[in-house]
C-alpha cells in the first residue's frame, strides 16, 4: 500500500473530492511515501506479543489510527467476545478454519474468506482444530483502550 505519487493531477482532483483545495493532500502523500519506503514485512518470531491463547504481531502502521496486524489463535484456544467502540475491523483468513462469531452470527471462517467488524459488533473465535488459525486484520480508527470484553 505505497501512496508513490507521480502525477500531481491525481492530487489535485483528490483536494477537490474533499473540498480542501488547501494542496494538503499533495503533501500528505508525499510523506506517506517517505514512510512507507520498506513494505515487505520479515516475520520476527520475538515480535509477538502473547495473549491469554492468541498471539499479535503488527505488520505495519498504515497512520496513527489504522495498521495491519497478524492474530494467531492456537489449537482448541479462543479469541473471547469483546467489540471494539470506535474501531473497524476486516479479517482475512490467512490459515487454518475456525468458527468466526460476528454479530449473532457464527461463521466456519476458512482460509481466502474475508469479514468485516463493524463499531460495537461483538466477536470471537473459537479455534476447535487441532491447527493454528491465522488471520490478517486490518484495523481502522483504532485508539488504545477500545477494547471491551464481555
Amino acid at each position: 500500500m505505497c501512496f508513490r505519487v507521480v502525477d500531481f493531477s491525481a492530487l489535485n482532483a483528490l483536494d477537490s473530492i474533499d473540498g480542501s483545495n488547501s494542496g494538503a493532500t499533495k503533501r500528505k502523500y508525499l510523506l506517506l511515501d517517505s514512510h512507507f519506503s520498506n513494505m515487505k514485512f520479515e516475520f520476527d518470531e520475538t515480535k509477538w506479543e502473547e495473549k491469554n491463547g492468541y498471539k499479535t504481531i503488527r505488520v505495519f502502521d498504515i497512520s496513527e489510527s489504522s495498521f495491519v496486524q497478524i492474530v494467531e489463535v492456537s489449537p482448541s484456544s479462543e479469541v473471547g467476545k469483546h467489540y471494539h467502540r470506535n474501531q473497524t475491523e476486516v479479517f482475512y483468513i490467512l490459515e487454518g478454519s475456525a468458527i468466526l462469531g460476528l454479530g449473532g452470527t457464527e461463521y466456519r471462517a476458512k482460509e481466502g474468506d474475508i469479514f468485516l467488524c463493524k463499531p460495537k459488533t461483538i466477536h470471537y473465535v473459537i479455534n476447535n482444530s487441532q491447527n493454528r488459525f491465522r488471520v490478517l486484520v486490518f484495523k481502522y480508527n483504532w485508539v488504545k483502550n477500545d477494547s471491551v470484553w464481555l
